[in-house]
């Protein structure tokens, strides 16, 4: 949903209503129609369809409350309605006016998108069907939104006769989603859909074509190729429709200039038609090609496709790109959907800027902002643009200057950008910085561009291969800015961050991007440090300085891969430690990391990876504390008051049996497990029943873990609980008796600037009061805490706050703090009130085990806080004594893998009583998440990705526990 506003004062409701006959064209067309918006200049100002014969865009408002809205339910006539089209766009990934927009890109196209009052925006179309019947609507819907939104998009068609009165829904036309992934324009949806009896032979026929208001941030949907005919949909009849050509004319001579004509299937007899040329801004008397009228030509039964060649003059005159039209009459044989093609003349009598003179020396090109012709090699096409090179021979003699550059055509580029042709672009330099991340830095591109074939065939150039020298871990983010653009080649790569995917989480399945990160060898795995990330200044207001607060370089030795960033590139999934080589494609740069877009000639080839690993098996002597993030562990039941995804009976048994596999044989049943992200004890219960039913079938001695969990404040449902082992020990004494299990601070208020309070803690701590038995007779006093605090999302976030707050991320910041001091009392009061108590602190902390540079959630929690001029949010010292974070070895100290950076969230922390009561305190991470590609989520028979997080396991040994004893019994 997005929410620019929509300037009423421009847009009065007096001129909206007198609208529909004053900027509209709403005489029914008859049947064959067709639409497909190469023509930009259909459009020009607006909310003004005038130049748009049958088809009028409208912004929709008012017809539905509610966000998300099914569009199909949306049959209000919406009479007179409000006029609505936003002319000449060129940025849908960052055009944010809802509604209906012109977008001029490489293929030009009409779209729409929801947003604050275009509630449900729509085009419709004026038909005409008298005389005719067994009517078809035919349309291609696309994604032309490259941003980093990812809505859900539907988009329906309706009809109605006359013009007033509902329509009705037309069920076989509905998309429930039209959009792809964020970050991706490519996905485009044919639509063929018969009209009812009812819309046959009447003089007048109403379609719309509409979208809904999308939950969070709406993407651009184009409605293209519109086709209204009598052939019907998956074949049956044959459409032809002619190509346009856009093409450099030369410096003497012809050029000839090839439409394609094209039908929808081989014909079965002979289809026959006459073609003519018209002027355009070409003219015949200038000279600029050779026409002809009504020239024959004939498809023979069987071809599909037969080129008309048009020959343009070539000069060496300096001026504007022409165009000129072919079309083609009396047609037989086939039904002339769109019976017009236009020819482009490019202008090639110009000044040529290079490549590398765009690019220039430094960070950002010098050049931006102005109109530049260059040429290139096409080295990689991606779904919204291509990356071109200069010839070799063209390269200059700077070694900081790139020879490659990435041109942006929004959605995708024109058929004259084929791998190997050497193509002219005239284009508006610009500096790409993506609105998710405004401190990134910057990507030359060439945007809108027009692009020419000068040549076709020839050599990709030569990679360049990037060695450790080239990414020194002491470097700096933008340290390979020299090659922006060009192919490069990489030495085998070791991944050391799996491929990423996209969730869906009913299903419990995933899908790959096909991302993901290595570094070279001998370059080791990149951990995060302490510190503020690179290029990111210290907030806004808070007064410290980078110095003393740390700075944490973003680990410049890393480089990403994107495996199908072109377009026909195979999707790779990989794990950690997997060595990938034959790496050679265009570098891209993304997410702060250069990025390898493999050629999908000869895609990389990968071997090895991680398998997962399981803890060593606890003596005798030691009890076992565990901590597991279960990733939002939803069950089957629809709870009314959360948003929560429900998920299929099946989706829940994989995610039942892929945890029960994780804490049989790779947690090896530990005796407390202070579990996170679980929906309620119902689902907790179900995965404590699931364990224990597993264990037996499958000769293991039966745990008999019980569940423990007190509903939290988390408007998302997840809360924090435990699964604590009962299997008895001797007689009927378990191995863990429970005292108590209390959740704490649960009321406990944060107030905002304003005086306005709200609840503190989302998922309030929960904390066992346990005994853990030894068949000896003896026993262990402990209390465990488990708990979740407030995430780093949105912690930098320098938009306006409410409440009160300067920016959104003071806010995040403030309430991180406040949390950790909750805790940080908490520990403390139970310490001064039984300074012998034995208190383990377990949890997804959200924080590192160090600095952060923003705020020090564990040195708070811990007692040791940062000193305030290190830190831009400072706490005093509330824990004495302090506690230990039981870190595994360096190597070792990860829960979690964020962008490539290995980095530890998950905690376990003790006091001193504790520390003193037992001996030899470790703790071991099993190997079942952080590691492996998202689509491991899909394999129910292995415990790999059940969550993002790899669970933890704390050993504590007790004197009174002696190791020489028979093994544990089960009664």
């Amino acid at each position: 949903m997005r929410f620019q506003p929509i300037a009423v004062a421009a847009r009065t409701l007096a001129l909206l209503v007198a609208a529909t006959s004053a900027w509209a064209d709403t005489v029914p067309q008859t049947i064959p129609f067709s639409q497909d918006w190469t023509n930009i200049g259909l459009i020009t100002v607006d909310d003004n369809w005038s130049g748009v014969p049958g088809i009028t865009g409208f912004r929709g408002d008012n017809l539905t409350a509610v966000t998300g809205a099914d569009p199909q339910a949306i049959v209000a006539g919406d009479d007179p309605g409000v006029i609505d089209v936003n002319a000449n766009q060129t940025a849908p990934d960052t055009f944010s006016t809802g509604g209906t927009a012109e977008f001029h890109l490489a293929n030009p196209v009409v779209a729409l998108t929801g947003s604050g009052t275009a509630d449900a925006p729509y085009i419709k179309l004026y038909l005409n069907t008298t005389g005719q019947t067994g009517i078809t609507v035919a349309y291609n819907l696309r994604d032309i939104d490259g941003s980093a939104d990812n809505s859900v998009q539907p988009v329906a068609m309706h009809f109605r006769v006359g013009n007033t009165g509902n329509f009705t829904n037309v069920g076989a036309a509905f998309v429930a989603d039209a959009s792809g992934g964020p970050s991706q324009a490519t996905l485009v949806t044919p639509v063929c859909a018969a009209l009812p009896a009812g819309a046959e032979n009447q003089p007048l026929v109403e379609v719309r074509i509409m979208t809904s208001n999308a939950v969070g941030n709406d993407e651009w949907i184009g409605v293209d190729d519109i086709i209204v005919s009598t052939a019907p949909c998956g074949g049956g009849g044959v459409n032809l429709t002619v190509g346009d050509v856009t093409q450099a004319e030369g410096n003497a001579g012809n050029t000839a200039f090839s439409f394609a004509v094209t039908l929808s299937a081989p014909a079965p007899a002979p289809v026959t038609f006459n073609a003519s040329t018209a002027d355009g801004t070409a003219t015949v008397v200038n000279n600029d090609y050779l026409p002809f009228t009504n020239l024959p030509f004939v498809i023979n039964p069987g071809q599909t496709t037969i080129n008309v060649p048009v020959d343009v003059v070539g000069d060496t005159t300096t001026e504007p790109n022409e165009t000129f039209t072919l079309s083609l009459t009396s047609v037989t044989g086939a039904t002339p959907i769109d019976p017009t093609g236009t020819g482009t003349i490019v202008n090639d009598d110009v000044t040529l800027v290079p490549v590398h003179d765009i690019q220039g020396n430094g960070n950002a090109s010098p050049l931006v902002g102005n109109v530049v012709t260059t040429t290139g090699i096409v080295t990689g096409i991606r779904g919204n643009g291509f990356f071109i090179q200069a010839r070799e021979a063209d390269y200059d003699a700077d070694p900081n200057t790139s020879e490659g550059v990435f041109v942006f055509t929004s959605a995708a580029p024109p058929p004259a950008v084929v791998l190997g042709a050497n193509v002219q672009v005239t284009a508006t330099v610009s500096e790409f910085v993506p609105t998710q991340d405004p401190l990134q830095p910057p990507l030359t591109e060439l945007t809108s561009p027009t692009v020419a074939q000068l040549s076709t065939g020839n050599p990709l150039p030569t990679p360049i291969a990037i060695t450790t020298t080239d990414l020194p871990t002491s470097g700096t983010i933008e340290q390979l800015e020299r090659l922006e653009g060009m192919r490069v080649s990489a030495p085998p790569l070791t991944v050391v961050a799996p491929t990423l995917g996209n969730v869906n989480e009913p299903n419990a399945t995933a899908t790959s991007t096909g991302v993901f990160i290595g570094v070279l060898p001998p370059t080791g795995r990149p951990f995060r440090e302490a510190g503020i990330r690179a290029n990111d200044p210290p907030p806004s207001g808070s007064g410290v300085t980078i110095p003393p607060v740390p700075r944490f370089d973003g680990n410049p030795e890393r480089l990403r891969v994107d495996s199908d960033g072109l377009v026909g590139g195979p999707l790779i999934d990989v794990a950690t430690g997997a060595t990938v080589t034959g790496l050679v494609g265009p570098l891209d740069y993304s997410f702060r990391t250069y990025t390898i877009l493999p050629d999908p000639a000869s895609p990389p080839v990968v071997a090895g990876g991680m398998s997962p690993t399981t803890v060593s098996a606890p003596t005798n002597m030691e009890f076992t504390v565990s901590s597991y993030n279960l990733e939002r562990f939803f069950d089957t039941v629809n709870d009314p008051n959360i948003s929560e995804p429900v998920l299929t009976p099946a989706a829940f048994d994989n995610r039942l049996n892929k945890a029960s596999l994780a804490i049989r044989n790779h947690l090896r049943f530990p005796d407390i497990i202070g579990v996170v992200e679980v929906e309620n004890l119902t689902t907790l219960q179900a995965l404590a029943a699931r364990i224990n039913a597993d264990a037996v079938a499958n000769s293991q001695p039966d745990p008999q873990y019980q569940s423990f969990l007190v509903e939290g404040n988390d408007v998302g449902g997840i809360d924090v609980g435990f699964l604590v082992k009962t299997s008895p020990v001797d007689g009927s004494t378990p191995r863990v008796t429970v005292n108590a299990v209390v959740q704490e601070n649960a009321n406990e208020q944060f107030v905002n600037p304003d005086t306005s309070t709200e609840l503190l803690n989302d998922r309030p701590t929960l904390r066992l009061d346990a005994n853990v038995n030894h068949p000896n007779g003896a026993t262990f006093r402990v209390t465990v805490m488990v708990n979740h605090l407030r995430s780093l999302n949105g912690v930098d976030d320098e938009a306006p706050g409410s409440n009160g707050w300067p920016t959104a991320g003071a806010r995040v910041r403030a309430k991180r703090r406040a949390q950790a001091e909750s805790l940080a009392d908490l520990v403390q009061d139970r310490q001064a009130a039984d300074p012998n108590e034995n208190i383990v602190l377990v949890g997804d902390f959200n924080a590192f085990e160090f600095n952060d540079g923003l705020v020090d959630s564990m040195g708070t929690i811990a007692g040791t806080p940062t000193p305030a001029n290190q830190v831009v949010l400072a706490s005093a010292d509330l824990v004495n004594p302090d506690l230990v974070n039981l870190l595994p070895p360096a190597a070792e100290r990860y829960s979690f893998s964020f962008d490539g950076n290995a980095q530890t969230l998950d905690h376990v922390l003790v006091n001193g009583a504790m520390m003193l009561a037992t001996a030899a305190q470790r703790t071991e991470h099993a190997r079942l998440g952080a590691d492996f590609p998202e689509t491991a989520r899909n394999d129910a028979s292995v415990a790999t990705r059940l969550s993002d997080h790899d669970p933890i396991v704390a050993y504590f040994e007790v004197a009174t526990f002696p190791v020489e004893l028979r093994s544990f019994r089960v009664e």
